[in-house]
């Protein structure tokens, strides 16, 4: 079963060389109790332990059930300990961070054996050394005998075929000994026992053969074993006898090469022996490898162990975690403020969309151009030249502005623009709201409300005085405005005040808009405001046409007298506009959509063009391409001023403003001042700007993307440009505090990495404590792969433990940083600035699981590199 052939030893110590074992040769029986007896040095050990497979001999052959060893690789002498061998240890060896079923079910878990069946064997190996009432207890709270009969219990459970006792009883008292004996005498009934031992008289009482040692060679034997009982005649072809089995063609190839044939034909005869030989060796090793089953420890079990290991440890698994979670902290927190800084940013987005809203205006910039011509007039100029050359900047207005050409189409493009992206999409017509108040600080006491009600102009903050249209969607407007008093319009006669915070409008605002202003302003109430009105004007009663100039003049424009005003006030075509409610944003919304004034409903705007097309001067307009036939119509051409187009044809208008539209780099065609002819008296429903109001700044990205879409495939004059001008101070922030973040989480990393280098040093540290704990590993047919996996597991659960802590220390400092901002800013902030993402949280995780894990591969390496003969003599 068992065969040595020659076997010798050699260890380099220095420029020496020790010979440990000189040629021993030896073969064993398959069920027999052999105790080695020697002085210490002689070479039991070292024989043991080549036996055992936890040392190489370097030179002969160790012959398994007639099979060689001599070409095993290193997975295949770990199977071979795990299945084949039991080690019964001196010292006991035992793992203390196990019990004793988890120490007898080690070698179990790499055979691949279930967990229920390891439970079984393992529970049955430890009644049969009288322990199956012992199975929760640790090392460390048994006696010496009870521990080594554990150390049994575990070489016997795999069921090998030899078990190897080193000094079984050295460390037991005499009745113990005694106890230890009968139990391995029990068991070489039906297995190979081999001991090493000093004590001759137990041997000479258990032994049924002993072999004795001096200086490395075998110098006694009781029993050897003869050819009869199975020795060296019978085992299978090995290593050594396959040298001179060949085909006689190769065997006689040589001698007939060199007697009938040139040296070289003998040279290739050679090489064909040499060949033959290599392909039998490989055989031979392919048959020794197919009896053995490769041993693997799961991941689980390397798991098990660590954090068992771990445990025994607490105070220092505590201390590791929370000092490899310092980095992660200090990188927390920083991504928290960002994130928070980010939301607060939003927040500060959302509540600014009614001001900032996106646009589509007749005349329109492009922001990125408009800022890069502040900088440099529009040219990228070299920094800190050579020379002395001048460039003079100026403006490079033809970069800023484009001319978008509103069409029916574009309108259906926007029509179909998918839900959810707005929460509501206004119209702005040419076509001015007449809207004469009685009230106002003239001479007649009567005249027009400015109206006007441009996003861009609200952009820009002068649209405080003007008529604000409310939302389409009454839902939305209602869910962040209340109705402090009165009721929300909704007729085309209804309008609202709208109030600040504090209930404050200014008295300034009142007077342009036409609203009577209580004598005792300290005392003033809704009521005061309330049912006040408005007329609306349309246009046959603005416009008279006048024969003479073959024109249409607007009322204000022929000097009325008071009593012209009044009768233009009480005419009964005219739409009554009342102030019905007053409203004021909701203490909770985030969202401004008007500023304080006055708001009407959508619906005005509908019956206002309506009838605006009916009217007698739009028929004219409609009728006349050729030239403005009102006074309604005044185009404005930025620095060069405002060009009235009354009674002017289109052509000579266009010719006009020709340089000046140049020079802001658009080209007006006669069509598109007729167009504008009919927006201005209401001949066009075609708005001349359409305002956007995103739902969230995400959505907004998506909602301008899809209107962009407009412009595939159209030449440059007929693009329609957006303008969201809120994303340029938003984003120049955001921007900024990305590059703050990016800067701080570096100098966190640094902690990060400090952090990773220490969990190296104590998984070194680890390693040392434990270096027995591998050398057992290894003895029960652990891989150098499952050292490495043990130990991987071990930094995997640091990693882990301490990115969770770090994450939960950051959210936990989130609460009280939260709230001291929230005092510092005198209530401006609303939201949390310290607020960590979930996914945030689970990319440090992980980050600090990878950084561990990559701190603990050289320690992991070192211990899977460990000799186990070595770790197992290690304290």
């Amino acid at each position: 079963m068992l065969e040595l052939k020659n076997i010798t030893k050699d260890y380099e110590v220095g420029d020496d060389k020790v010979h440990a074992l000189k040629g021993v040769s030896l073969a064993f029986r398959e069920n027999e109790m052999v105790s080695i007896l020697g002085q210490s040095g002689c070479g039991k050990t070292t024989l043991l332990n080549i036996i055992g497979g936890l040392d190489r001999y370097t030179d002969g052959d160790l012959i398994i059930n007639g099979r060689s060893t001599k070409y095993f690789k290193a997975s295949d002498w770990d199977a071979y300990r795990n299945q084949k061998i039991g080690f019964v240890f001196q010292s006991y060896n035992l793992i203390p961070h196990l019990t004793v079923l988890g120490n007898v079910e080690l070698a179990l878990t790499l055979s691949g054996i279930k967990k229920s069946e390891r439970r079984e064997r393992a529970i049955e190996a430890l009644r049969k050394v009288g322990l199956e009432g012992e199975l929760k207890k640790r090392p460390n709270q048994m006696s010496g005998g009870q521990m080594q009969r554990v150390a049994i219990a575990r070489a016997i459970v795999n069921n090998p075929d030899i078990i190897l006792a080193d000094e079984p009883t050295g460390a037991l008292d005499s009745t113990t000994s005694v106890a230890v004996m009968d139990i391995l005498k029990d068991i070489a009934r039906d297995r190979l026992v081999i001991m090493v031992t000093h004590n001759r008289a137990l041997a000479e009482e258990y032994s049924t053969r002993i072999i004795s040692m001096l200086d490395g060679e075998v110098k006694g034997d009781t029993a050897p074993v003869s050819f009869a009982d199975g020795g060296a005649e019978t085992t299978a072809i090995t290593n050594d006898d396959a040298d001179g089995v060949q085909s006689d063609s190769a065997d006689n190839a040589p001698q007939a090469a060199g007697q009938t044939a040139s040296d070289e034909q003998a040279k290739r005869a050679e090489k064909l022996r040499k060949k033959q030989h290599k392909k039998e060796q490989k055989a031979i090793t392919k048959a020794n490898k197919a009896a053995l089953k490769r041993t693997s420890m799961s991941l689980w079990t390397a798991f098990g162990l660590s954090w068992r290991n771990l445990i025994t440890k607490k105070g220092r698994t505590v201390a590791t975690s929370i000092a490899g979670s310092i980095g992660i902290i200090g990188v927390a927190l920083v991504l928290a403020l960002s994130n928070g800084f980010n939301h607060y940013i939003e927040d500060m987005q959302t509540s600014m969309l009614a001001h900032y809203p996106v646009t589509v205006t007749e005349m329109t910039m492009d922001i990125d151009a408009m800022m890069e011509n502040m900088e440099n007039g529009g040219v990228k100029l070299e920094q800190f030249p050579d020379g002395n050359k001048v460039v003079l900047k100026g403006s490079n207005s033809a970069a800023v502005y484009h001319y978008n050409r509103i069409t029916k189409e574009y309108m259906d493009h926007i029509d179909k623009m998918p839900e959810g992206l707005a929460i509501d999409v206004t119209r702005d017509y040419a076509k001015s709201k007449i809207i004469v108040s009685n009230n106002m600080r003239t001479d007649t006491g009567f005249g027009v409300v400015d109206t006007s009600n441009n996003a861009v102009n609200g952009m820009m903050g002068t649209n405080s005085s003007g008529f604000q249209q409310l939302l389409n969607n009454t839902e939305y407007v209602q869910s962040q405005y209340d109705v402090l008093k009165g009721k929300y319009p909704t007729e085309a006669g209804e309008i609202a005040i709208v109030i600040g915070t504090d209930n404050s409008i200014a008295i300034s605002v009142l007077n342009e808009l036409g609203l009577k202003t209580p004598e005792d302003t300290e005392n003033a109430t809704f009521d005061d405001f309330l049912g006040q009105e408005y007329k609306l004007i349309f246009n046959n009663q603005w416009f008279t046409y006048n024969a003479e100039r073959d024109l249409y003049v607007s009322f204000d424009k022929l000097s009325p007298s008071k009593a012209d005003w009044q009768n233009l006030y009480d005419n009964e075509n005219n739409l009554t506009l009342k102030v019905v409610g007053i409203m004021r944003i909701k203490e909770t919304s985030s969202l401004a959509l008007f500023s304080t004034g006055v708001v009407y409903t959508p619906a005005l705007n509908e019956m206002l063009i309506q009838n605006s097309m009916n009217s007698e001067v739009a028929k004219a307009q409609l009728d006349d391409p050729v030239r403005c036939v009102s006074d309604a119509l005044e185009i404005s051409a930025g620095s060069a001023g405002k060009f009235p187009c009354a009674g002017l044809q289109f052509s000579a208008i266009q010719a006009g403003m020709e340089k000046p539209m140049g020079a802001l780099g658009m080209h007006i065609t006669a069509d598109d001042i007729y167009n504008m002819a009919l927006r201005a008296v209401g001949a066009n429903d075609i708005p001349n700007a359409v305002n956007f109001y995103p739902v969230t700044f995400a959505k907004k990205t998506d909602m301008i993307n899809y209107l962009n879409k407009y412009n595939a495939g159209k030449a440059e004059g007929d693009k329609i440009y957006t303008l969201d001008a809120a994303s340029v101070v938003t984003g120049t922030v955001s921007d900024m505090i990305d590059i703050i973040s990016y800067v701080l989480v570096a100098f966190a990393a640094i902690s990060l990495l400090v952090s990773s280098v220490m969990i190296s040093i104590i998984t070194y540290a680890s390693v040392v404590e434990r270096t027995k704990e591998i050398g057992v590993l290894r003895s029960v047919g652990a891989r150098k792969t499952d050292i490495m996996r043990v130990f991987n597991a071990e930094t995997i659960i640091i990693g882990f433990a301490a990115g969770v802590f770090g994450v939960l220390v950051t959210l936990i400092l989130s609460f009280p940083l939260s709230s001291l901002f929230k005092s510092i800013s005198d209530g401006m902030v609303t939201v949390s600035l310290v607020s960590l993402a979930w996914w945030h949280a689970l990319l440090l995780i992980g980050i600090s699981v990878v950084l561990t894990t990559i701190a603990g591969m050289l320690p992991a390496r070192s211990a899977s590199k460990r000799d186990p003969v070595v770790a197992l003599r290690s304290e």
